[in-house]
């Protein structure tokens, strides 16, 4: 297969521009500066579409996501990318702008309408609205990929995992993160378009299964798990799923009510991130994060 050349968009580097390649010919530039493909399906995947925009909103402030980045970058210290990463469900670009904004060069492949040109007005280069198995990847030819809480919204992660196991190359690795444990399943999940929640055991023998050997993996988000059995798990076992007049914005679950708030949230979470970054590992958490290589 003969791979088209496409132009760089600009502010792009070599390598970014390599992995913008990869993607195969059929791409077209919009006014946006998003890479499209004729087509996008949306059968196999559970994410609401109007969630991207509310995310967007609040991403930056968000103890979540901002904890969420640092413990992906302390990983990615420890198990260095080997050349530009697909960063596949990227959403609205916060994790691919945190890459980029350590000298990383990241590809951001998102099949939702709205995300990808959010990710562009966050600053991320190289944004392309496509499934991945839309691309004409050639197989064996991806670094690196991140799934930063996708996989729980695929329907056949079985197969969504082997796809991505033909486009790495040999030893290319896999860093994705998941939300953990079943116990935890709230109307939150029903209503974020989860199918499944995780255990960090249960994940790992999953991708030995599909071909992937674990280098790490460990639990995030220690803080969370009791606040999130208290106040979502039990309420909706107890209750139901709240009436949309009493669900909790996004907002209010994302920042912190106040300044002395946040600043306890991040001082218990910053231990996390420490951790990570020494390979050490948590052995509970409501997150799971794992890093793979292809066998």
């Amino acid at each position: 297969m003969t791979t088209a050349r496409l132009p760089s968009p600009p502010h792009t580097s070599h390598r970014a521009s390599r992995g913008l390649d990869a993607c195969g010919s059929g791409l077209e530039q919009d006014a946006d500066g998003v890479w499209t493909i004729a087509g996008v399906p949306t059968a196999g995947v559970s994410y609401p579409e109007a969630a991207a925009d509310r995310l967007y909103e609040i991403e930056d402030r968000s103890f979540w996501f901002q904890h969420r980045n640092a413990c992906i970058l302390a990983a990615l210290g420890r198990f260095p990318p080997e050349g530009p990463i697909f960063d596949i469900g990227g959403g609205n670009g916060v994790v691919a702008k945190a890459m980029q904004d350590h000298g990383l060069d990241v590809v951001l492949i998102e099949p939702g309408e709205s995300a990808p040109r959010n990710a562009r007005r966050r600053g991320v280069h190289v944004c392309v609205r496509a499934r991945p198995e839309q691309l004409q990847v050639e197989p064996g030819v991806v670094g690196a990929v991140t799934l930063c809480d996708v996989l729980e919204h695929i329907d056949e992660h079985e197969t969504f995992l082997d796809q991505i196991h033909r486009y790495l190359s040999p030893g290319g690795r896999l860093l994705l993160t998941v939300p953990a444990y079943g116990f935890l399943w709230s109307s939150e999940d029903v209503a974020a378009g989860h199918i499944r929640r995780y255990t960090l055991s249960g994940l790992s023998a999953l991708l030995a299964h599909r071909g992937y050997t674990v280098e790490y993996g460990t639990y995030m988000f220690q803080a969370l798990v009791i606040p999130i059995a208290m106040l979502r798990t039990l309420p909706s076992r107890l209750f139901g799923a709240p009436s949309e007049r009493h669900r909790p914005t996004v907002t209010s679950s994302h920042v912190p009510r106040s300044r002395h708030m946040g600043l306890f949230v991040r001082a218990m979470l910053a231990r996390e991130v420490r951790r990570i970054g020494a390979g050490r590992r948590l052995s509970w958490g409501a997150s799971c994060l794992v890093v793979a290589r292809k066998v």
